[in-house]
């Protein structure tokens, strides 16, 4: 379950658009705000969202692979002087807490003060502007089954596919400890990538994979890597740029096209998993907005 908030908001911090990672300042600036309405209203709100409990099932993922969070910050656009546009993208149960997110970012809180909140499912193509009433916001997610016939819909009846991957923002992509060159990428590090994402999410912050509309089991995932490689070629007009997150990390930008010979349910549930990553981003940091693209069909 997703669901995409378009938030336009006041802010007072003339540094925020000039860090060469805007989304780990709008973080910090997010945070304060949780911090201080939490303590006034006597919440645990930041441990809850930033921070959030994990069960049994968790706890023991967490042990064997860094546990991802249940939003992004994606980059914001000044609309005009002190005026910004950003999108926070959220999974599963954290959606219970927006309501509690929204009303905390306030100048009495800290630099930022909300001036107008929008969900956004592009799937169905709506969008609802949220008030002081709105209370079930859950009914405006998008789900695995509507992403599932979104992709259905798009690639049935059709012996090849042609998809463009455009990365909106810095990509990192890893293989065995070391970063991904942009002559090196396979079709199998972006399913690889994809399916441990979406299995993460899953387990730690919504269903525990009961409701994934197919097993994301490592044979799963083993058949599906395997199949994209033999039967999808990949044209990257990719290039590195090293941006100061920590050290200097070595990310990619451009375009990524595939060229998949359809193969049925395992080409269905590959491009699934691109298709909701594009929702979810891809790769590491995905929770300052990196890894995001837009993925479109040609004709």
């Amino acid at each position: 379950m997703i669901i995409l908030y378009d938030l336009i908001a006041e802010c007072s911090d003339d540094k925020l658009l000039m860090t060469s990672l805007p989304t780990a300042r709008l973080r910090g600036l997010l945070g304060q705000c949780i911090k201080v309405y939490s303590k006034t209203h006597n919440l645990k709100l930041y441990e809850n969202f930033f921070k959030p409990r994990r069960g049994m099932v968790g706890r023991d993922i967490a042990r064997k692979i860094p546990t991802p969070k249940p939003y992004i910050i994606n980059p914001p656009t000044l609309l005009h002087r002190d005026t910004i546009q950003f999108r926070l993208t959220v999974f599963g149960h954290a959606n219970q807490l927006m309501p509690h997110i929204l009303k905390a970012i306030k100048k009495e809180h800290g630099k930022l003060q909300l001036l107008e909140a929008t969900i956004i499912n592009d799937v169905t193509g709506e969008k609802w502007e949220i008030t002081d009433d709105e209370k079930r916001t859950q009914q405006h997610a998008i789900t695995y089954q509507m992403l599932l016939q979104n992709t259905r819909q798009h690639i049935e009846d059709r012996e090849n596919l042609d998809i463009t991957l455009m990365f909106l923002t810095p990509v990192r992509l890893t293989r065995d400890g070391s970063d991904i060159k942009p002559n090196q990428l396979k079709p199998s590090d972006l399913i690889r990538f994809a399916a441990r994402r979406l299995f993460l999410l899953d387990y730690l912050y919504y269903s525990a994979g009961r409701t994934l509309p197919f097993k994301l089991s490592p044979e799963t995932v083993k058949k599906l890597t395997e199949c994209a490689d033999s039967t999808t070629n990949i044209e990257t007009t990719l290039s590195e740029k090293i941006l100061n997150l920590k050290q200097k990390t070595k990310t990619l930008t451009g375009k990524l096209k595939l060229k998949i010979q359809h193969k049925g349910e395992e080409t269905l549930k590959a491009v699934f998993l691109l298709k909701a990553c594009e929702y979810l981003g891809i790769g590491k940091h995905t929770a300052y907005g990196l890894g995001k693209y837009t993925l479109t069909y040609s004709t």
